[in-house]
This record gives structure tokens, C-alpha cells and sequence, in this order.
């Protein structure tokens, strides 16, 4: 709260520094800006978000309206974002009584001894339906059951709390897969990628390739990968989230390197699509045989300072086949291979694709650079 803001800002630098990292290891890392009665000046406190940038979501507290560079800070962060209050509330307000769905579910629970059910409509307009937890619940039985009682498919339960949880299915299953090796010579990548969804069932692929390779370029991209991960996570819109970490990372000057940054996003509820790049290289997608690029002008993260990327939208669908890929795979020598394999690569698994992508990469550029590839593919949502 306000309070502990205050208290964080006028401590000596050991102890704020200590409560921050307490902080941080709870997945929240506070901002103070200095008010006017700190001891601790703009400059040391943004040195102290610094070295938490890639472990936390940012929380914007206090500011000094005096100082230019605190201002210019807030102006770069205090971008709209998400709270978990703020989303708490709007969930609970947003939510939609499911009354004959509802009376079908209490009788159920009662023939089991059970009561607390809720079938509701989300924010997003998608069915929800909560037990109490049991174990005996929890397995793909039960839910093909609900399934059938409510006339509505659900995804297996998430549990969380004393509850769980069955969140309406999408029509759309989504295989991601990812392949990497660091370049000829050093024992890590400069690359970072991984994949996550969103409570709102929003599937992410981020690939982040940090400017160089070994260590320093993988601490680069892994504070991107895990900035743009946190925000998004909070429900950020994809375009200010980049916007804003590459504007974070600008203030660094010639202190940070670069990174260059392939978003991809997925509702699988609606079957749309976006691919977003920072100084990237071209990303691929094969759609009823027909294979096209997807190429970015925008500058890395770190120079493009708070330009938003314009997405490439798509249309998705079964068969739809989406693969991003580092520099590292091309080296600059021609992809006239990738497209090849790509259209003839209809029905692959596609992790062995990934896998072949890599394999190749490395025969034709001799690991000249740290290489990734993620490829999503999408099918029918099966029972």
C-alpha cells in the first residue's frame, strides 16, 4: 500500500534494496520515485528497479514532479496497466449468472454431497463453471460429464485455492514446440523463448534474441523475455507492452545492448492471430498450402524507444502452421531451404519439425550464431 511506498523511499539503500528483493521474491517489485523527503535519489532507486527488471512486474508508486528524469521514467511506465485489484473487481462485476445451467450443476454437486457450485458467463463472455475441490474430480471423466450435463465444452479444471475450476474449451488446439542451440563455441544461448497463456486463454509465443551471443546476450533478452511476459500476463494489450519495455530498455543509453523481439498471440476462441516484431527476422505462416512471410520494420527493442510495433494479423484455423525463428537460423545466407521444408511439411509433428528446422540450420550456417526456432501448430480441439 501507499504506506509501505512511503517507508521503501526514505529508508537507507541497504534496507530499501532489502525490501525490494523481499518483494520481488513474491512476484512483485515496487517503483519508488522519489517524493521529497527520500534519501534515496531517482537515480539510485531506478538502479534498484534495474536490477530487478527481469524478475517482476513494475508498480509505478510515488514520483518527484520536480526531477525531469523521474518524470520522463513515470511518463515511460505509468502506461495503462493492470492490478490484480483492478482485475479482481472487474471479474467479479463481469460475471453472468447461468441459470438453468446453474440448476442443472447444484443438483449434480448434491448427489455427491456437495454444495458451492457456480456456472457464470466471464468478462471475456465464456463459460466458467467452479466446485469445491475433491480429488475424485479432477479427471478427464468428470469433466466430459460436466461436459455433457451442461451442453458445453470444458477444458480440464485448473485448480486453485479450495476450488476448481473449468474453463469453457476453445475450438482450436494449440501445439507449440521450440528447438535451440547457442552458437558453435559457447556453452549458452543468447536467446530466449517460451510459450504461456493468459487467464483469458490468449496463447503467447515470445522469442527474444539478445544482441551479440553468450552471457550477456542472454541476460539481455531474458530482462525482455520476462518484462514483456509479466505485463502481458497482467493483461497488458500486446502493442503497449512492447511499447513499454522497449522504452524502459532505452533508458539504459549505452549501458544495455539490444534485443530483437518475435510476439505471437493466439485467441483460440475467436481463431484470429498476430505476430508483432522488434527488429526481428522474418516469421513464417502456411495456411491451406499457401506459405508467406511475416516481416517487421520496427527497430529492436531498446532503440525502437516507445514505437509500437504494427501486428501482422491472421486469420486461424485447423492446419494453420506458425514458425518463428532467430537470426541465428539464416545467418544471412538465404532461406530459400526454410520455405522448401515448410511447404512440404503439411501433417508434421511439430516439435520434429523444429527439431529439422534446427538441424539444417546448423549444416547450412555452421553455427555461426545462437539459432531458435518455435513453430505452433493448430488442429481441431479434440475431447
Amino acid at each position: 500500500g501507499e504506506a509501505a511506498v512511503d517507508a521503501i523511499a526514505r529508508m537507507p539503500e541497504d534496507a530499501a534494496r532489502a525490501a525490494v528483493e523481499r518483494l520481488t521474491g513474491t512476484g512483485d517489485a515496487v517503483l519508488v520515485l522519489k517524493p521529497a523527503s527520500a534519501r534515496l535519489s531517482p537515480a539510485e532507486l531506478f538502479a534498484l528497479w534495474r536490477a530487478h527488471m527481469g524478475e517482476a512486474l513494475l508498480t509505478v508508486a510515488a514520483t518527484c514532479p520536480a526531477d525531469p528524469d523521474a518524470l520522463a521514467l513515470l511518463d515511460t511506465l505509468a502506461m495503462p496497466r493492470v492490478t490484480l485489484l483492478d482485475r479482481a473487481a472487474r471479474t467479479a462485476a463481469a460475471r453472468v449468472p447461468d441459470g438453468p445451467r446453474q440448476e442443472a450443476l447444484t443438483a449434480w454437486l448434491w448427489g455427491k454431497d456437495l454444495t458451492g457450485g457456480a456456472v457464470y458467463r466471464d468478462e471475456n463472455d465464456r463459460l466458467r463453471v467452479e466446485i469445491p475441490y475433491d480429488e475424485a474430480l479432477t479427471g478427464k471423466a468428470v469433466r466430459r460429464e460436466l461436459s455433457a450435463l451442461l451442453d458445453a465444452p470444458l477444458a480440464d479444471p485448473v485448480p486453485l485455492g479450495d476450488r476448481l475450476h473449468f474453463p469453457q474449451a476453445p475450438p482450436l488446439r494449440a501445439l507449440p514446440a521450440l528447438a535451440s542451440a547457442p552458437r558453435k563455441g559457447e556453452t549458452v544461448s543468447g536467446d530466449t523463448a517460451g510459450w504461456f497463456r493468459r487467464g483469458d486463454g490468449t496463447l503467447f509465443l515470445l522469442l527474444c534474441d539478445g544482441m551479440g551471443s553468450g552471457p550477456e546476450a542472454q541476460k539481455e533478452s531474458r530482462q525482455s523475455y520476462t518484462l514483456i511476459r509479466r505485463f502481458l500476463e497482467a493483461g497488458m494489450d500486446p502493442a503497449q507492452a512492447l511499447e513499454t519495455v522497449s522504452s524502459a530498455l532505452s533508458l539504459r543509453g549505452i549501458e544495455g545492448g539490444t534485443t530483437s523481439v518475435d510476439l505471437l498471440c493466439l485467441d483460440p476462441y475467436a481463431g484470429t492471430g498476430a505476430i508483432y516484431k522488434q527488429g526481428a527476422s522474418p516469421s513464417y505462416l502456411r495456411q491451406e498450402d499457401r506459405l508467406r512471410c511475416a516481416v517487421g520494420s520496427s527497430l529492436p527493442a531498446g532503440l525502437a524507444g516507445g514505437e509500437a510495433p504494427a501486428p501482422h494479423t491472421f486469420r486461424a484455423g485447423p492446419g494453420t502452421l506458425a514458425v518463428l525463428v532467430s537470426d541465428g537460423i539464416a545467418c544471412g545466407k538465404g532461406d530459400g531451404w526454410l520455405r522448401a521444408l515448410l511447404s512440404d511439411s503439411a501433417g508434421s509433428d511439430p516439435q520434429k519439425l523444429a527439431d529439422a528446422i534446427l538441424q539444417i540450420s546448423r549444416r547450412e550456417t555452421g553455427g555461426e550464431d545462437d539459432g531458435t526456432v518455435m513453430v505452433l501448430s493448430l488442429t481441431e480441439a479434440a475431447d
